[in-house]
C-alpha cells in the first residue's frame, strides 16, 4: 500500500474530506498538524505526528521530520496555502523541493502564495492575465 503525508498547518475545514478521499485511493495516511486541526476528525487517519502550535517551530519541525522520513512516504502534500508558502520560503534542497512541492520546475516556485508571482509567470509563457502590481 502506498503511504502519504498530509500536512496541515491551518485549521481548515476543508482538509477534513482529504483523508478520506486518499484512502479510497488506495493510500495509507499520516497526518503531520497541530493538535486543534478539522483534519484529525477523519477516521481513516492511520498516524498522527503532533506539530507545534508556534509557526517557526512548526516549519522547523516539519522540515526535520520530511528530512528524515521522505523515503517513508510516495507522496507529501501540503494540504493548505500557508504552509505551502511556508515551505516554499524555506526550502533551499532542490530534491526536496520536488518531493514535497506541487510543481515541476523549481524556477516557476513564484507563482506559490503569489497572485502576483503567478501573473509574472503566466507572462513569462505568454498566457494572458489580467493586470497586477507588485507589492514589493
Amino acid at each position: 500500500m502506498h503511504k502519504v503525508l498530509l500536512i496541515s498547518q491551518m485549521n481548515w475545514d476543508s482538509l477534513i474530506e482529504i483523508p478520506q478521499l486518499l484512502s479510497d485511493g488506495g493510500y495509507t495516511v499520516d497526518v503531520f498538524s497541530k493538535e486543534n486541526s478539522w483534519v484529525l476528525k477523519n477516521n481513516v487517519i492511520n498516524k498522527w505526528i503532533p506539530a507545534a502550535d508556534n509557526d517557526d517551530q512548526f516549519i522547523h519541525q516539519l522540515l526535520s521530520f520530511i528530512e528524515t522520513e521522505k523515503d517513508t512516504y510516495n507522496w507529501i502534500i501540503p494540504g493548505d496555502d500557508i504552509v505551502i508558502r511556508n515551505l516554499n520560503e524555506h526550502i533551499s534542497n532542490e530534491t526536496l523541493f520536488y518531493k514535497v512541492m506541487p510543481l515541476t520546475k523549481i524556477e516557476n516556485r513564484s507563482i506559490l502564495g503569489s497572485k502576483s508571482g503567478f501573473s509574472q509567470i503566466c507572462s513569462k509563457y505568454g498566457i494572458k492575465t489580467p493586470g497586477y502590481r507588485d507589492w514589493e
